[in-house]
């Protein structure tokens, strides 16, 4: 009959090292995952505000309207004339959406306050960002918009918008 010690060190080091390995994978899992989450956020913003773009121009008056829903995600809303709804993207509560005006200041989406930002139809740039607060009440016009920042953890991508010729590009 064997006479059973336990285990060996060896055994314990080849554990370990597969625990480590585990626990590697799925970390990248994670990061990957959230990361991924942001870049969707950050495509989607882009694409309606490029397709409200393409509607200001050619009949119609388009906005887009940033506000927060009440489970926390901020809603990017396009809009044209008699308050019709275009399109509609919503991002995830972990991502804080920030828009930086050309005169510097920001303004961070969420339930107090809302943020409309408007078309020039005759060049497709962007107009004056409009304030709402929670009630939908129209507080004052905030200035053009020059950047919109997607944070989510350590990790920021920020779309900035060309002034007069609505161009969007990411950095």
């Amino acid at each position: 009959m064997k006479d059973n010690r336990g285990v060996t060190l060896v055994e314990i080091m080849v554990v370990l090292a597969i625990m480590a390995v585990l626990t590697s994978m799925i970390g990248i899992s994670i990061s990957l995952i959230t990361g991924q989450r942001l870049k969707s956020a950050v495509s989607d913003t882009k694409s309606l505000m490029q397709s409200a773009q393409t509607v200001a121009m050619s009949k119609k008056n388009c906005v887009v309207r940033f506000e927060q829903n009440s489970e926390g995600e901020c809603v990017v809303t396009s809009i044209s004339d008699a308050n019709k709804q275009l399109k509609e993207v919503a991002i995830n509560s972990k991502i804080s959406v920030v828009i930086r005006t050309v005169d510097d200041n920001e303004y961070t989406i969420n339930s107090s306050q809302s943020i409309e930002i408007t078309y020039v139809r005759e060049t497709g740039g962007f107009g004056a960002c409009k304030l709402y607060t929670a009630g939908g009440t129209n507080v004052a016009a905030i200035g053009t918009p020059k950047e919109i920042s997607f944070t989510q953890g350590s990790r920021t991508i920020t779309l900035t918008l060309a002034t007069y010729t609505g161009k969007i590009s990411t950095k």
